[in-house]
């Protein structure tokens, strides 16, 4: 079992956890799941408050300071298609 790619940290202490793309390859039961989940944090994202940190697992930070940098990031970082 692979470790996670990224942990999401809000203001409000919550935590969420992303596996990279590579994690679910070409099975698409997994695949769709892990869809779900970025629809879910982006959903959580938008009513949450900026800023918040990305750490991913190299122990690398990120601070996300506007929708505007998530998208980007989110864009950048894993394929998803930010709906509206």
């Amino acid at each position: 079992m692979s470790d996670y790619k990224y942990k999401i940290e809000f203001k409000n202490n919550e935590i969420t956890l992303l596996f990279g793309e590579d994690f679910y390859g070409d099975k698409s039961t997994f695949w769709n799941a892990h869809q779900s989940m970025l629809t879910g944090l982006y959903k959580k994202v938008i009513s949450t408050e900026f800023p918040f940190t990305i750490t991913l697992l190299t122990g690398v930070s990120l601070k996300i300071n506007t929708q505007k940098d998530f998208d980007t990031w989110i864009t950048k970082n894993q394929p998803f298609t930010i709906a509206g």
